[in-house]
């Protein structure tokens, strides 16, 4: 009977361990992704794992500063999330401040969120060639009870390229068919040509 005692809180302690090591995550959705010059790329700015691993956490309030190379990448248009008592946005070249707050009471926050949040949905048009990091330069998120949310970060990035894959390859594709029929109609007009 003991044993099964101190096997049971073993487990019971091994979880609680588990699910305090949770830790949700901040990330860029189409983390990498590449654009024609000229094209556009959508990013949603998300939050993941509220409630993975058992862990019933909430985002109250959130200040975020995003960057990217301007030289590569143009805002065009963007949102951000409402937590429900205000947001602020303030866009400038290659930096977009984002910030929201809720005053609800951390039960009703919990039966709102889920387990993952879009905080913001980002345009991009490519202005220039290469590539630009899409990197979080500040961020805090605020949890239950007021207290800091602990998460990690993951940056993205957007490549901008001079001519896209597919379309130089329908270029050459249809030069290739061209030729074929050229010759097609040279050869059965003279059959000594080959």
């Amino acid at each position: 009977m003991i044993k099964k005692i101190l096997l049971t809180l073993a487990v019971l302690t091994s979880n609680a361990c588990l699910t305090a090591n949770a830790t949700p995550s901040l990330s860029f959705s189409l983390s990498s992704q590449t654009v024609a010059l000229g094209g556009q790329a959508s990013v949603d700015v998300v939050l993941n794992g509220l409630e993975t691993d058992g862990l019933d956490q909430i985002l109250s309030a959130y200040d975020l500063s995003i960057t990217w190379d301007d030289s590569i990448l143009n805002l065009s248009t963007y949102s951000g999330f409402d937590l429900g008592d205000g947001g602020n946005s303030t866009p400038s070249p290659g930096i977009l401040d984002l910030s929201s707050l809720s005053f609800l009471d951390d039960n009703a926050l919990q039966i709102i969120q889920g387990d993952s949040l879009t905080l913001a949905v980002l345009d991009f048009n490519g202005v220039g060639i290469g590539s630009s990091l899409l990197s979080f330069s500040y961020h805090d998120l605020t949890g239950l009870t007021i207290a800091a949310l602990e998460h990690t970060v993951t940056d993205g990035s957007i490549t901008v390229s001079a001519v896209p894959l597919p379309g130089s390859l329908w270029f050459l594709g249809s030069g290739l068919l061209g030729l074929w029929r050229i010759r097609n109609t040279v050869t059965s007009k003279n059959p000594n040509i080959s």
